[in-house]
């Protein structure tokens, strides 16, 4: 009998801790879900909260602005002069017809605004290749000077021309004899040319080899196939015609596989550069990879490798330089 009723207290004592553990448990679960909800209520506070600041700042900044309305756009390109035209207008809440004169100040120099209708607009024909900078616009009434810092900049070389881009992988190797490094290359060729919101009227993409400056070699890339082949150890096979042309509409990326040696003379650099000619017949390139050899028929350091993407030339169709990176900025 003892036995028994020890056997059963037992028990009780274990179903008593189970039944107490999972309370415990299921508490504290329900604890850290009420922390979460603090912690998560705590945080729509402090969004809530920084969204008003924002708001109010923007509030007070726009009531404490003399103007109503500003705006700013990059117009037609003279290829010719190596200019764009900068169309701006900025609205005064108030101005005196005839008594208030407004001046724009860029990149540094004030420039007189024409008044229509209640507001002051502007055409400037500036440098393409230079970031334009608006500043500032003054009111002038008599000797009453009132000032709205604007703080615009726009970039036109990269906002109404395209950027190009290329890349090799794969795998090389290279062999030194009688006085030539051979360079066996292998890989895929990427060329990519990108547009900020214009169409891009691509005529031509190429790959071109220069020796110590010289051009020693071309190959067209075909514009009818803008998708990888993917082909590991691909053999490099004759481009086909290029089409007429191709209009790109933000961005397109051509590929092309490459199979084949260089031959590097001691002392020499032999570049791989990708250009790309647009409608304008402005010529872009950009160096896709740089082998250098010294006189003993020895590679080069090729840290210069990982910032070619910066060596950038812009061409007119008469092979002038309109634009270029100076590498030694970089090197």
């Amino acid at each position: 009998m003892k036995k028994t009723l020890s056997t059963i207290v037992t028990v009780l004592a274990l179903v008593i801790a189970v039944v107490s553990q999972f309370r415990i448990s299921n508490l504290q679960s329900e604890m850290q879900r009420m922390e979460n909800r603090l912690s998560n209520s705590i945080s729509m506070m402090e969004s809530n909260q920084s969204a008003a600041i924002n708001n109010m700042q923007s509030l007070m900044e726009k009531k404490a602005s003399i103007l109503t309305h500003t705006e700013f756009s990059l117009g037609e390109m003279n290829l010719a002069d190596k200019t764009f035209v900068l169309s701006g207008s900025v609205t005064p809440k108030e101005h005196q017809p005839g008594v208030t004169e407004a001046f724009l100040t860029v990149n540094g120099k004030a420039y007189p605004m024409d008044l229509t209708n209640g507001t002051y607009t502007i055409q400037l024909d500036l440098p393409i290749f230079e970031d334009a900078r608006v500043e500032k616009v003054e009111f002038y009434e008599g000797d009453v000077i009132r000032t709205e810092t604007l703080d615009e900049q726009r970039s036109p070389r990269y906002e109404l021309l395209p950027s190009v881009n290329g890349r090799l992988s794969g795998s090389g190797r290279g062999t030194a004899a009688n006085g030539v490094y051979t360079w066996q290359r292998e890989g895929e060729v990427r060329i990519s040319v990108e547009g900020k919101g214009q169409v891009i009227d691509v005529r031509s993409v190429t790959l071109i080899e220069e020796l110590d400056g010289i051009e020693v070699g071309r190959t067209e890339i075909p514009l009818t196939s803008t998708e990888s082949p993917q082909r590991k150890n691909a053999k490099e096979e004759p481009a086909p015609p290029p089409t007429s042309g191709m209009q790109v509409n933000g961005s397109e990326t051509f590929y092309h596989m490459i199979d084949r040696k260089f031959d590097i003379p001691f002392g020499s650099t032999l570049e791989l550069i990708a250009e790309v000619v647009d409608g304008n017949g402005l010529r872009y390139r950009t160096v896709i990879e740089y082998w250098a050899v010294n006189e003993k028929g020895e590679p080069m350091d090729d840290a210069y490798l990982g910032l070619r993407d910066l060596f950038e030339q812009i061409l007119d169709a008469d092979g002038n330089i309109l634009y270029e990176v100076d590498e030694a900025d970089y090197r």
